[in-house]
């Protein structure tokens, strides 16, 4: 056990040497530990790059037994080495013992991203932008090499609004810093997306009943504009160039272009939307992004396709097939990893390399992340058991940092496609809790798993969880959980390890999360599912780590504040 240790970098430019530091004093602050200069007794740490073929990788060995070294391959191989070199050290107190692993890791899966959905005040879109660079700090330890982000432009009447403006600087921030780090950047845009000035006579349908769609689409906030009305398709190739103009000296490694959800169009020139009037816009847009970004990949994604219409995904098979030379890889994620059938029996068209998009915020209790963590470890590892041998990587969906375990989990299956959750899942317990408290912790996790699924039910019974939020609510409002067995188990080990924990573990964010969903989940059980004075004490303090003040309804804790302002009402299915 050694209570400090020295960093020492070898052949180091001084900007690399010092993130190194820079990210290493963040981690040992939060584990009370410190970095001070060379002394007899302490560990030597020594940093080096040492360049091979194999991007990304990095390798840990024992110099002595006081001294390891970890060398990267590039910058991100030294990164991932040390996340390894923390991630699996033992810090108990004012001592560390470090890792016994030796060897050499490289990433199973390219594209290692995380999707920051920046939108409806969540904490992407109201934290302190220092917690935001603070986190991406925390998740490149984890195998983090691309951030995605959305400029939503349904807020916004034109690009100049004043709002739009700072939403762009905003994020053009974000991305400076992950740039800063070597995490690439991706832009998300929606096909037909538009401002909410747009020309009435020009926008999208909407509608089923019609031309094959047997459901109305869904997040539509028609004011879309339909792509294949002359005037329509040339305002949203000005407006996809304005946005482009505002991230030009931002490098935008990716462009991920969104067929639904919102976004599409139902009228008899666009269908079926995904392998026609998406197609129709997408296109044009690559080409442009390939323009004003040098070497820009172009993602495709199917979110949706064939949910709201027929022959969406065999259309684009065959579209792709025949010309695919300006998409560079699909998206999609499918229902508990099941693939379409074309896919399954032809492959994917053009043999385009396919990303995920698993879902690890919006999961069975809404509002999203409302009552604290939401670990699915078993959710995740089903759906990686099928759909993880097809995928060269991924963009799992957040809403905030509620799903941080989820997103642990993700980062080390892409890094490892043979690690399992909980193997996952213990290292990062071990690491932010202690090693003594895991097997309690996974047994207490596995069961806020199995309670995670709710329903918002009124007094006239109306289940509202995806109902128009904008009707109102009356009377006692009941979050019924479905499976309540386990509920005092939980409770009583998180409780338990609580009493234990140092005061500085006790107090941070990631512990809070997963103690307030305990204890809500307790209260509501014991409470005919109906908020108390301590629930409503939880909300307001899971209100203050996720900044969601100002949060919509669907991704703020329902306290009866927030229910009575019902932020941001929309209608989804």
């Amino acid at each position: 056990m050694y209570k400090s240790l020295c960093v020492q970098a070898y052949q180091l430019d001084g900007n690399t040497n010092q993130i190194c530091l820079d990210i290493i004093d963040q981690q040992l602050k939060r584990k009370g530990f410190v970095r001070t200069d060379y002394e007899n007794g302490q560990l030597i740490i020594i940093l080096a790059i040492e360049c091979s073929n194999k991007k990304e990788s990095f390798q840990i060995s024992r110099i002595s037994e006081s001294c390891i070294k970890i060398s990267g391959s590039d910058f991100l191989g030294l990164i991932y080495g040390i996340g390894k070199f923390l991630h699996e050290s033992e810090f108990e107190k004012d001592t560390m013992r470090p890792l016994d692993w030796i060897g050499r890791s490289t990433p199973d899966k390219e594209i290692r991203g995380i999707y920051f959905a920046t939108h409806f005040h969540n904490f992407y879109h109201d934290a302190p932008l220092g917690e935001i660079k603070n986190y991406l700090n925390d998740l490149i330890l984890w195998g983090i090499n691309t951030l995605c982000v959305w400029f939503d432009m349904h807020h916004y009447s034109t690009i100049d609004h004043p709002l739009a403006h700072n939403m762009i600087e905003r994020l053009r921030i974000i991305f400076g810093y992950a740039r800063k780090i070597n995490i690439k950047t991706c832009l998300l845009i929606i096909g037909n997306e538009s401002f909410s000035g747009s020309p009435e006579d020009l926008r999208a349908q909407y509608s089923e009943g019609h031309d094959g769609y047997v459901r109305q689409l869904a997040g539509h906030y028609h004011v879309e504009l339909c792509p294949s009305k002359r005037e329509g398709f040339e305002l949203l190739l000005q407006w996809r160039r304005e946005v482009f103009e505002k991230f030009k000296d931002v490098k935008l490694d990716y462009i991920l272009i969104w067929p639904y959800d919102q976004g599409g169009c139902t009228c008899s020139a666009c269908k079926p939307w995904g392998a026609n009037g998406f197609l129709k816009i997408a296109e044009p847009v690559a080409e442009k992004a390939k323009d004003m970004f040098y070497d820009t990949k172009i993602i495709l994604s199917t979110w949706l396709f064939d949910s709201f219409t027929s022959g969406e995904w065999d259309g684009l098979w065959n579209r792709l097939e025949y010309k695919a030379p300006w998409v560079d890889y699909l998206l999609a994620e499918f229902l508990d990893g099941q693939l379409p059938t074309i896919i399954e029996m032809k492959g994917f068209p053009a043999q385009l390399p396919c990303l995920g998009f698993p879902e690890i915020s919006m999961y069975g209790a809404v509002p999203w992340g409302g009552f604290g963590a939401n670990p699915i470890p078993n959710h995740i590892q089903k759906t990686w058991d099928i759909a993880g041998k097809h995928l060269a990587g991924g963009f799992p969906y957040s809403e905030g940092i509620f799903d941080d375990i989820n997103k642990v989990i993700y980062l080390s299956l892409y890094w490892d496609k043979h690690i399992s959750s909980e193997e996952a899942l213990k290292i990062y317990l071990s690491y932010e809790f202690g090693r003594k408290y895991v097997d309690n912790l996974i047994r207490a996790i596995n069961l806020l798993e199995k309670s995670i699924n709710r329903n918002r039910i009124d007094e006239k019974g109306t289940n509202h969880n995806y109902a128009d939020s904008k009707i109102p609510w009356v009377g006692d409002q009941r979050f019924v959980i479905e499976n309540t067995d386990g509920i005092d188990e939980a409770f009583t080990i998180i409780s338990e390890i609580n009493d234990l924990l140092d005061n500085e573990v006790k107090a941070s964010w990631r512990w809070r999360i997963i103690f307030l969903r305990g204890l809500i989940d307790k209260e509501l059980l014991h409470n005919a599912f109906i908020t108390n004075e301590v629930i409503e004490i939880a909300y307001k303090e899971l209100t203050g780590i996720y900044h969601a003040e100002q949060a919509d309804y669907y991704v703020a804790p329902p306290s009866l504040q927030s229910i009575r302002e019902n932020r941001g009402g929309f209608s989804w299915f």
